[in-house]
């Protein structure tokens, strides 16, 4: 009897947990084993492709400095650009105050033909750069002159000129001059030549600079300064 009862129990345990149970559980703990395989090696490929955009990142900015370091190297004395943009003929070129002169040793100007600029250099460096516009067709003579006489306007009534400037500054026997945009006959303004500052030559052969630029030569740039027009 007591034989008959434990075969009765382990069938009704048979019963209860069929043979294929065990597979599904086994399948089962395969398959979380899988999962949890392949998401650490989706958090390793992460990491290292992390690391790897880290190490490009510092690449790229180690040459970026170094290429700043070369750069600044090859132009100790270059001014970082201050340039007013856009353009404004009634605003002075840069963005920060003119030079202070009183100290300034070796003074010197060059007009740049080909960069429609002027620069101011002094103590060995770069002080200011200004926009311009220099004559059409080669109407600005290239070579070293001078600062000499200046006036506060003048207005050349010749057919083919009818224009004038203020705040003139004689760069060559007062034929050559910084000035103002030029204005008309009217003392207005001519907007189209003022466009042209710092693009493209448009004067007769003088050096067309902004309103403030001009007076700033006219009040400040002392008789004698040397000035080089060139065109490299």
């Amino acid at each position: 009897m007591l034989q008959r009862k434990q075969n009765d129990s382990a069938n009704s345990t048979r019963r209860r947990f069929p043979r294929w149970a065990g597979l599904v559980a086994l399948l089962v703990a395969v398959m979380l084993l899988a999962i949890g395989a392949a998401a650490l090696r989706r958090q390793q490929v992460q990491a290292v492709h992390h690391e790897r955009v880290q190490r490009v990142a510092r690449t790229s900015l180690k040459k970026r400095s170094h290429a700043k370091k070369a750069r600044s190297a090859a132009h100790p004395n270059k001014k970082p650009s201050l340039m007013r943009k856009p353009i404004d003929w009634h605003q002075p070129s840069e963005t920060v105050a003119y030079p202070n002169l009183d100290h300034v040793q070796h003074l010197s100007m060059e007009v740049r033909l080909d960069r429609q600029r002027v620069y101011i250099r002094g103590n060995d460096k770069l002080l200011y750069t200004m926009y311009a516009s220099t004559g059409i067709d080669g109407r600005t003579p290239e070579g070293h002159f001078s600062i000499g006489q200046r006036g506060l306007h003048f207005f050349n009534s010749s057919p083919a000129v009818r224009l004038g400037a203020n705040y003139w500054t004689s760069i060559y026997q007062n034929r050559i001059l910084f000035h103002t945009v030029p204005f008309d006959a009217q003392g207005h303004y001519d907007i189209k030549e003022a466009s042209d500052l710092g693009i493209r030559a448009g004067s007769h052969g003088c050096v067309q600079l902004s309103i403030p630029d001009a007076k700033w030569i006219y009040d400040k740039i002392p008789e004698g300064t040397p000035v080089t027009i060139d065109h490299h």
